[in-house]
């Protein structure tokens, strides 16, 4: 499984400019690709939230709970965050 991540890598890297082409295009081809990898871009946005939080607690000074909600991340979600706060 890592080598087709490292060969997808390679292929975009090297052909950047054939990806956007199809990107503007092919719309479904690119709302497919979405789909393919919803959870893989979930995963990584959560992971940005979570860096966000913690910069803002340390170089703020926040608590988590003032973190989250200056990045206003629904109460719904803090809960999660917390958790995965608390794991690290």
């Amino acid at each position: 499984m890592r080598n087709i991540d490292a060969m997808l890598q390679v292929s975009v890297s090297a052909n950047k400019e054939l990806y956007e082409d199809i990107k503007r295009r092919d719309k479904d081809m690119c709302q497919a690709m979405k789909e393919l990898m919803k959870e893989e871009i979930a995963e990584e946005i959560e992971n940005e939230k979570l860096i966000d939080i913690k910069k803002m607690m340390k170089n703020l000074k926040l608590s988590a709970k003032e973190a989250m909600k200056a990045l206003e991340i629904p109460a719904a979600d803090q809960r999660r965050y917390s958790a995965m706060l608390k794991a690290k």
